[in-house]
């Protein structure tokens, strides 16, 4: 009698541990700002948390959206899988999506976890009756996971995981929104100023050259007079579209202002920012615009560009290194303007 008290005991003890180790972890989930913050939660700190030797997710994203949103993040980690179907997760879990315990299968779930793992648990995250994702935990003890451990509080766990998810990635919709341009789709001012920011602190740790553009469309209030407004709507749109058609994948265009774009070149010689930025001014030249009849009218611009290059010392002050490549680069803009327009200029020092 006295054994099976101290096994029920010991077995409520234990359950107590669990609820609040579960509980603190979840309070995590929950704090969670961004969905690039979530991913470290998930990914980093629950290793720790429940001494795990490995950890994994997979994700459904059919059109890209969460690679999109991630792309720029520390936490674009190896241990995300995403699939562009329901039936590519579903491969984990043959019968029913449903948490399941025990030894590892690595002849279907080598993806996700390694020859080394043990024992592991698939927690399945569904939203609306739909399986968007699996949060994989693996352990090298042999029992670490079975039918007996803590099942309620891992189910519980998978339906705040994907509450969560769904959360942050309506937040980095809405974040991405207040940074867009709303008529030609590219980054805003208030876009560009946190994108300029993060690159030049990235080129200072890394110790790589940032080149700068900044753009001007020539006699641009001549089209709006000439065409209206509509018209010159459109110009907008499409030589934004122009510019973005010559960058590379890591550049970051955005609308400065007005008729104004600024283009971010991260690790980047001055001499092939000139390059591009010639590109660029011969690709919208050569753009065929129409106006409200449908006649075809031509648009040019003028670009000015500026470089730096990190120094020696980690030390770099973020905001006065921008403001010298905006002023370099609006001084060789305004040479262009006063060369004749149509034309690159650069100041690098």
């Amino acid at each position: 009698m006295q054994k099976r008290f101290n096994a029920l005991f010991q077995q409520a003890e234990d359950n107590y541990k669990s609820l609040r180790l579960f509980q603190s972890f979840e309070l995590e989930l929950l704090s969670a700002q961004s969905l690039s913050e979530l991913f470290d939660i998930l990914l980093n700190k629950s290793l720790q948390h429940f001494d795990l030797s490995e950890v994994s997710l997979l994700i459904l994203d059919p059109e890209g959206l969460v690679r999109e949103l991630i792309s720029n993040e520390s936490q674009a980690s190896d241990r995300i899988f995403f699939k562009d179907t329901v039936k590519a997760i579903q491969a984990l879990y043959p019968d029913k999506a449903e948490l399941t315990l025990g030894p590892v299968d690595l002849i279907k779930e080598s993806e996700v976890f390694c020859s080394s793992t043990v024992s592991r648990v698939l927690v399945p995250l569904i939203r609306n009756g739909v399986l968007i994702g699996s949060f994989n935990l693996g352990s090298k003890k042999g029992l670490r996971f079975n039918a007996s451990k803590a099942v309620d509080f891992l189910s519980h766990m998978g339906s705040i995981i994907a509450v969560c998810f769904e959360s942050s990635i309506g937040q980095e919709k809405l974040q991405r929104l207040s940074l867009m341009d709303v008529l030609t789709k590219v980054k805003n001012r208030r876009g560009f100023k946190l994108n300029f920011e993060r690159e030049i602190a990235r080129a200072s740790r890394s110790a790589t050259p940032l080149s700068f553009l900044f753009m001007d469309i020539d006699l641009f209030k001549k089209i709006n007079d000439e065409h209206g407004h509509q018209t010159g709507d459109r110009a907008l749109r499409g030589i934004a579209e122009a510019i973005g058609s010559q960058l590379r994948t890591t550049d970051i265009l955005a609308r400065y202002g007005g008729e104004e774009f600024a283009v971010i070149l991260p690790n980047c010689q001055p001499d092939d920012a000139e390059l591009l930025a010639e590109r660029i001014r011969l690709k919208v030249a050569d753009l065929s615009l129409y106006n409200d009849e449908n006649l075809v009218y031509k648009a040019t611009i003028s670009i000015g560009l500026s470089y730096w290059t990190p120094p020696d010392q980690n030390a770099v002050d973020v905001e006065s290194v921008g403001k010298l490549l905006l002023s370099n680069a609006d001084t060789a803009l305004y040479q262009a303007k006063r060369e004749g327009r149509n034309c690159v200029r650069k100041k690098l020092s």
